[in-house]
């Protein structure tokens, strides 16, 4: 992932949906050319798609309940993309400030991204469950998805458990300082998350306009 400011990220990444029909073609055309109309693009091509847009390093994490159910999110109105779609417990772009660490090896000075960090301040951020709500505080990585059709952003599937049940979380909302992306949150029970009903798409069928990365996050955990 390229270290790059926000602003740029969005230009670069997100505008590249955005259309103006009789202008322009969307801009994804535009930048992948006549491949992209004729349906030839090559897209396990890494190093290629590296050349053409920042990628942001991301999580997906799912949290779940004593009473063994997932704790899901529904975007809200006012987040820039995914606007009602069904995602994890807690989604978001690692932050190379806030989630960095620091070590020296041999005097020199090193700076790495710890994606537990980005997980545990997501999920506080988002639905008011603080660190030391999780179990052992212990946050297990099970997978990661890229997709290099719809943006090049890497996201890293993280798995977490809570010794609160499902109808204790609620009243931890209010706690939470990026509240105003969630509409609510939804409940799945874990039950029904099986390999099978992945892949036979039943599970996708039983939820409403459910988001890649959490069906991808969901099979990895079934995988785990």
């Amino acid at each position: 992932g390229l270290l790059c400011p926000y602003n740029d990220f969005i230009s670069r990444e997100h505008s590249v949906n955005l259309c103006a029909p009789g202008v322009l073609p969307d801009l994804r055309r535009l930048f992948e050319g006549p491949d992209w109309d004729e349906g030839k693009l090559e897209l396990s091509d890494c190093v290629k798609a590296a050349t053409r847009y920042s990628m942001r390093l991301s999580v997906a994490g799912l949290l779940l309940t004593a009473d063994n159910y997932f704790v899901l999110q529904r975007r809200s109105g006012q987040v820039a993309s995914g606007i009602g779609n069904l995602i994890s417990s807690v989604s978001g772009a690692v932050d190379f400030d806030d989630d960095s660490v620091e070590t020296r090896l041999g005097g020199v000075k090193h700076c790495y991204w710890d994606l537990r960090k980005t997980v545990v301040r997501e999920l506080h951020e988002e639905t008011g469950i603080a660190e030391e709500k999780l179990k052992d505080g212990a946050v297990v990585f099970v997978g990661a998805g890229f997709n290099l059709r719809y943006g090049r952003d890497l996201n890293y599937y993280a798995f977490a458990e809570t010794a609160l049940n499902s109808y204790d979380l609620g009243r931890f909302r209010g706690e939470a300082s990026d509240k105003w992306e969630v509409e609510h949150l939804e409940y799945l029970p874990a039950k029904t998350v099986t390999v099978r009903s992945i892949e036979s798409g039943e599970l996708g069928r039983r939820l409403f306009r459910p988001s890649r990365h959490l069906i991808g996050a969901l099979y990895a955990w079934a995988k785990y």
